[in-house]
């Protein structure tokens, strides 16, 4: 009756939720262990690991953390980036400072101009898992829109780069005729269903009457890792990826990652895997075995075999 009473109250399975996503293994007494859950194993080594840095830091020092976290961020996609659209291209220019603000990343494609916003912001455990609609509401518009003091965040800074862009104050190759403002972040629940429909009627409401300006695009970083073998091998276009998602214009509620799938199914063609990301995992088990050797960290059962 006790148990029965206590998981009746949603706040018990908060705090058996973070027990589980802070430690998703279990040892097991013959030596084996047991994987509690898949995504909170994945979950511990990406943002896991900024939560567990964060809370163990005094909190004079959280400001500063959370600038270099997001600085590494920002360094990581543009240099990902580069690997696919290289100097050499001149598809792809970085940094790009105007009157509003600055860009993160453009790629100009000459009458499809795509902007980047790169933005390491995850929402907190309380307003993802409270089932609090305004607190959900708030956190995202406080991450992704505009801070607490009012000042531009993600999406307020993509309209007014869209904007500046279709009135021609910041040169492309030609003049574009149509711009596709893109948000790229390490939050994983910008991959629910409405996350980006949600975002992007913040973004109309920052950018309305603007022809030739497409709706806004949320991608995690998982995403586009994802994407970018698929565009660098001309399976489809960035353009392609993201029209199938939109209706006339307003985005619909479904993940890039869903749209990928659809899009490489009904073309008939395998998955194309990233290989950048696949020669640096293998760089970095190469460097494990060095450290540790080949068996270390292998069970009894499987070194014998």
């Amino acid at each position: 009756e006790r148990f029965l009473a206590e998981i009746a109250n949603k706040g018990a399975l908060d705090a058996s939720l973070t027990v589980l996503r802070q430690q998703p293994f279990l040892q097991l007494s013959d030596g084996r262990v047991l994987i509690v859950d898949l995504q909170f194993a994945t979950d511990l080594v990406v943002s896991g690991v900024y939560w567990l840095l964060f809370d163990g830091l005094p909190k004079r020092h959280r400001d500063t953390f959370r600038e270099l976290w997001g600085r590494c961020f920002e360094l990581y996609v543009l240099g990902l980036l580069g690997e696919f659209y290289p100097v050499g291209s001149q598809i792809l220019s970085t940094n790009i400072r105007h009157k509003t603000g600055e860009i993160d990343a453009l790629l100009d494609f000459g009458s499809d101009v795509f902007i980047f916003e790169i933005k390491s912001s995850l929402l907190t455990l309380p307003a993802k898992r409270s089932g609090d609609p305004a607190a959900l509401s708030a956190d995202i518009d406080r991450k992704f829109v505009r801070d607490d003091a009012g000042d531009p965040k993600a999406v307020v800074q993509l309209a007014r780069a869209a904007q500046s862009i279709h009135a021609g104050s910041i040169p492309t190759t030609t003049t574009p005729t149509r711009i596709y403002p893109v948000l790229i972040t390490d939050e994983p629940a910008c991959e629910c269903l409405g996350f980006n429909a949600y975002l992007d009627e913040r973004f109309q409401q920052e950018a309305s009457d603007s022809t030739g300006i497409r709706p806004l695009t949320v991608m995690s970083i998982n995403e586009l890792e994802e994407a970018l073998p698929y565009s660098a091998t001309n399976v489809f276009s960035w353009a392609e990826l993201f029209e199938t998602r939109f209706e006339n214009t307003r985005v619909k509620i479904w993940s890039a990652h869903q749209a990928i799938y659809d899009l490489r199914h009904a073309r008939k063609r395998d998955v194309c895997r990233n290989g950048y990301l696949l020669n640096r995992f293998e760089a970095i088990y190469q460097e494990m075995l060095r450290t540790y050797g080949a068996t270390a960290a292998l069970p009894p059962t499987l070194r014998n075999r």
